[in-house]
């Protein structure tokens, strides 16, 4: 695992943290987890996200078939990110908006990108776009605090869960997975 603060640029974080954290910003309404793997009551299954990369494939003949790369109109905020990750290849990148729901709990442990094909051979990376009591939590016990501009890279197999804030009103998160 690799935490880096001030991984970005002043100029470059706030530019992301103002038009996420803003009341611009194209979000969309998600939930958090699959109703399985989420640990608290069903009615905080609730996230907003946004794709800033949507990648279509399908495997075919017991081969990945990669059709479609698509970008968000606001896929240059993660830009600055991604020339300092330096993915060969882009699995999935999107932001994540929780609310506060007044309770500090873990969400679930799980994986990101649990196709068997990729599993073991990428990376995950979470960047804290504004400070509060939340976190990252790994199986192990380890625990990685939401602190604006910093960013976590663990191997995309670990088991994580995010701890809920209470803090603020709201937590957001770039979440990045890749080869």
């Amino acid at each position: 695992m690799k935490i880096v603060d001030n991984f970005l640029t002043e100029k470059n974080h706030k530019q992301i943290k103002d038009l996420l954290c803003g009341g611009n910003f194209s979000w969309k309404k998600s939930t958090i987890l699959p109703q399985s793997m989420f640990d608290l009551d069903q009615n905080l299954n609730v996230q907003f996200v946004h794709r800033f990369v949507y990648v279509r494939r399908d495997i075919c003949n017991d081969v990945e078939v990669f059709y479609d790369l698509q970008k968000s109109e606001y896929f240059y905020l993660i830009e600055p990110l991604l020339d300092l990750i330096q993915p060969k290849e882009i699995l999935r990148a999107k932001a994540n908006l929780t609310i506060n729901h007044g309770i500090r709990a873990k969400t679930g442990f799980h994986v990101d990108v649990a196709r068997e094909i990729y599993c073991g051979k990428g990376m995950t990376g979470v960047y804290y776009v504004n400070t509060n009591n939340g976190a990252t939590v790994f199986e192990n016990g380890e625990q990685v605090d939401s602190i604006e501009n910093r960013i976590v890279i663990f191997p995309n197999h670990w088991k994580h869960s995010s701890l809920t804030h209470t803090d603020t009103p709201y937590r957001v998160v770039i979440n990045l997975n890749w080869l």
